[in-house]
């Protein structure tokens, strides 16, 4: 196993957004906002792992050169906000665009997943669900990115007050028997 932090990053209102468009708008609408809010990723150290369809899946691990991940995580997302401003801004989107972000650090499996005719390089585990539903709770408390408690107590000394946290207190998560203390970027 690895040491990781797992971003998962979703657009908030992509249904109502994606009914009004032909297939061909979707998918150039989708390339573009894509190509927008992605380069952060990729210069704060951290590696996409997916897309899957409007989502993204990236990785920060020092096995992939990012020695502070969690850190790196919660840098990237919060230059993937203003990147995301920016593509708002500059008409490319079919309206107002939304997203969500979860960030959570721990141990990942990695490896290749499928069959002979179909393998995928994939990472698993409690991290990448918990990362994922921590995206999905954004929806539910009207807020951007949420962190886990783990990954903000480990990014928040090398952020050094760059980046302000707020207590969103313990909450359940879907599929979780006990309580999880998250916190969202202010």
């Amino acid at each position: 196993a690895m040491e990781a932090a797992v971003m998962f990053c979703d657009i908030r209102n992509f249904t109502p957004l994606s009914e009004k468009m032909s297939a061909s708008d979707l998918i150039d609408f989708l390339n573009s906002y894509f190509h927008y809010i992605t380069p952060p990723i990729a210069l704060h150290k951290g590696v996409i792992n997916k897309f899957m369809g409007d989502a993204v899946m990236a990785i920060y691990t020092p096995l992939l050169g990012s020695d502070d991940y969690a850190a790196d995580a919660v840098r990237a997302a919060v230059a993937m906000r203003k990147a995301l401003a920016e593509f708002n801004a500059s008409g490319k989107a079919p309206g107002r665009v939304d997203f969500g972000i979860g960030v959570h650090a721990g141990k990942l499996v990695a490896g290749n997943v499928g069959t002979s005719v179909r393998l995928e390089y994939t990472f698993i585990g409690d991290t990448v669900n918990i990362a994922s539903r921590l995206e999905s709770k954004t929806k539910e408390l009207n807020t951007d990115i949420i962190v886990s408690a783990v990954a903000m107590e480990m990014a928040h000394g090398s952020l050094a007050g760059s980046v302000a946290f707020e207590p969103l207190g313990k909450l359940a998560l879907k599929g979780k028997s006990e309580t999880m203390e998250l916190y969202k970027v202010a």
